[in-house]
């Protein structure tokens, strides 16, 4: 094995293991680490065929391969082929994974040149196929024209749990099809883009027995009536939804993880028959909307009983710089919560405001008394070191103050002095930034939730 090739894989995973690179021996230990999870960028892809060019049996031990999107090459045309090189590094890829049938998790999102969808010839959907049975977890970007993955809804899949679909234009005949041969989904997420229109033909009338988690995020879609596929999944126990779409739910008793947005509550409202104990608010758009803010209230407080943690995405608006459309929506509910998050969005660069600020807006609005024991802020800087020092007065339950930004998650574990005159920072833990909202609450992180 040739320390270039190593050298490949190495990059791939942000590994370092040079003194490994010695003997056969040595290498038989390193190789299936090295090729386990590989997570890798579009344009970077050529390592990774190179890599399995030189030795084939590398892709044996490959688990889960992850291929970001790319998007590069302005002014180039709509719906170009994606260039020779790149399709002859994905079927050199995919041939190789094929022959050992060992993936289990692939995560394709898809090719895009100036901003455009950049299509597949048949002969790479061709080398995709073979390895598409065998997973447990398959996320895959379909664009508007790509007719040559059409064939999609024959494959037989045996193992599959978990499916994100993400299309711009997808056949909506095709994919029902599909989505009517896997009825051992415990995770099914949707995502249309909105320009395309409703996907025709896609009503949704399957039902999984072992769902777990749904998402659907798009337009309305082209039935006759409101969609009963919640009321024909009552054990659904995660849910988010970004849509006009109505989804009724008429009874629950599973459902505890609920992300919406205010357009969505108005068109789903019976959402409220579920005890929720996690709910995640997105975009609050017209918070000068009495009517609107009032409908999200009424939502929002209806399930106090349950709710223990609430996440508000907030905006600003107007030279207001607090997040007022959050304290709003909290009021009714923040004495039965265990944690609260609140991410400010859309900052103005007009209006100056600094984390010290928005913490102590957001400190001011929870009552001393309250049982809210995590805090988790979203704020695009860190707080400064002085601060750490002395966080002034904070709820008297108040353990763990969470401060995530674009690049950076962290925990801050409060301590108290002796007379209790002083909260500080006793300790920073650095957790991973994930992208799944449900694993975001900093007491799951701690082990208390």
């Amino acid at each position: 094995m040739s320390c270039a090739a190593e050298g490949v894989v190495t990059k791939m995973n942000a590994i370092t293991l040079p003194e490994l690179l010695i003997d056969h021996f040595t290498h038989s230990i390193a190789t299936p680490i090295l090729f386990r999870t590989i997570e890798i960028p579009f344009e970077s892809i050529s390592l990774l065929a190179q890599a399995f060019k030189i030795d084939p049996s590398r892709a044996k031990s490959c688990k889960t391969l992850s291929i970001a999107a790319s998007y590069t090459g302005y002014g180039r045309e709509p719906d170009i082929a994606v260039d020779k090189q790149i399709q002859q590094d994905l079927i050199t890829i995919f041939n190789a994974i094929a022959m050992h049938q060992q993936l289990s998790t692939l995560i394709w999102d898809g090719y895009h040149y100036s901003c455009h969808d950049c299509l597949l010839p048949e002969e790479v959907w061709a080398a995709i196929f073979p390895v598409l049975g065998s997973l447990q977890v398959l996320q895959l970007y379909i664009a508007k024209n790509e007719e040559y993955a059409n064939p999609l809804k024959s494959i037989t899949f045996t193992r599959l749990r978990v499916l994100r679909l993400l299309s711009h234009g997808w056949n909506g005949f095709m994919l029902e099809t599909l989505l009517g041969t896997l009825q051992d989904l415990e995770a099914l997420e949707l995502w249309f883009h909105v320009c395309c229109g409703p996907p025709e033909g896609l009503t949704l009338q399957s039902v999984y027995p072992k769902l777990k988690r749904f998402a659907y995020t798009g337009p309305t879609l082209k039935i006759a009536s409101d969609s009963d596929f919640l009321t024909r999944h009552p054990q659904i126990e995660t849910l988010f939804l970004d849509t006009h779409q109505p989804f009724p739910l008429l009874d629950s008793n599973a459902l505890r993880s609920l992300n919406i947005d205010e357009y969505t509550i108005c068109a789903s409202p019976t959402l409220v028959n579920a005890a929720i104990s996690h709910l995640r608010l997105r975009e609050l758009y017209n918070p000068d909307n009495a009517a609107m803010l009032g409908t999200v209230k009424n939502f929002v407080s209806s399930l106090a009983p349950s709710l223990r943690c609430l996440e508000i995405e907030a905006s600003i608006h107007g030279s207001d710089v607090r997040p007022v459309d959050a304290f709003a929506l909290m009021e009714n509910v923040v004495s039965h919560l265990d944690e609260l998050a609140i991410f400010y969005r859309l900052r103005s660069p007009w209006i100056p405001q600094t984390a010290v600020d928005f913490l102590d807006y957001v400190l001011e609005s929870i009552p001393p008394d309250s049982r809210i024991r995590a805090l988790r802020l979203g704020f695009d800087d860190l707080l400064p070191h002085a601060r750490l020092d002395n966080l002034g007065p904070v709820p008297h339950q108040l353990k763990y103050l969470g401060w995530t930004t674009k690049t950076k998650s962290l925990v801050y574990c409060i301590g108290r002095d002796s007379e209790g005159d002083r909260n500080f920072v006793l300790k920073t833990i650095t957790r991973p930034v994930t992208n799944d909202w449900t694993e975001e609450s900093v007491l799951k992180f701690m082990g208390e939730r």
